[in-house]
């Protein structure tokens, strides 16, 4: 008895810590200049035009056998200036772009220039700082596949599967370069990620107890 709790404990933790991953170049072009301070003497943007990626190293996605064949688009979205605050000299800041006009485009992925699925965005982007110096921002957003083609099924199906059905992939970029001078084009490095629902390793844990349980009678 003690073994096969021993397995499932494992099994459960494996399950939960595992990630897939993609790292890929992110490009973005803002556009709008608002008066909203944000860092080193800079304002806000108030929308994102644009923006896409493309793959570099895949760690744990089967369904992708080339990385630099994976690419992703989506746009615009626009500054929600109310939930956005400037940093200080020694407080935190961050700016959030949402969909907020009727003008919603899908996130979507290609592979070597197929369509292979489309998505949406669970909540916002959002990028944050440390203070009003702080040229690190890290942006952080969620989304959500909502379909997918043909061509791309087994990436669906696997993201469902890595995911435990919640298709929602995490999307983490940093090291921001802005590559038009006083214009908004930006380039960052990213990682794309399908984490594990933590919901089975909560189901490991039940299972755990109920076998001590069994064990104990």
């Amino acid at each position: 008895m003690k073994r096969v709790m021993i397995l499932i404990s494992a099994m459960a933790a494996t399950t939960a810590l595992n990630a897939a991953t993609l790292n890929y170049d992110g490009f973005s072009d803002y556009d709008n200049l608002t008066s909203i301070p944000w860092v080193a003497g800079n304002f806000m943007w108030g929308e994102i035009a644009s923006g896409n990626g493309t793959g570099i190293t895949n760690n744990g996605f089967s369904s992708i056998p080339n990385a630099s064949l994976f690419t992703f688009t989506f746009g615009d979205l626009e500054l929600d200036a109310a939930n956005s605050q400037s940093p200080g000299p020694s407080s935190p800041g961050w700016e959030e772009y949402r969909e907020l006009d009727s003008n919603v485009q899908p996130v979507e992925f290609f592979y070597n220039g197929v369509l292979w699925a489309t998505g949406s965005f669970v909540d916002d982007f959002r990028v944050d700082v440390e203070s009003n110096d702080d040229l690190n921002g890290v942006g952080m957003s969620e989304v959500q596949l909502t379909g997918h083609t043909a061509a791309g099924n087994d990436f669906y199906q696997e993201v469902s599967s890595l995911t435990g059905g919640s298709r929602v992939l995490q999307f983490e970029n940093s090291n921001f370069v802005n590559t038009s001078g006083p214009d908004g084009f930006f380039e960052s490095d990213g990682i794309m990620t399908a984490v594990p629902e933590p919901a089975s390793f909560g189901l490991g844990l039940g299972l755990i107890g109920f076998l001590l349980a069994l064990r104990r009678r």
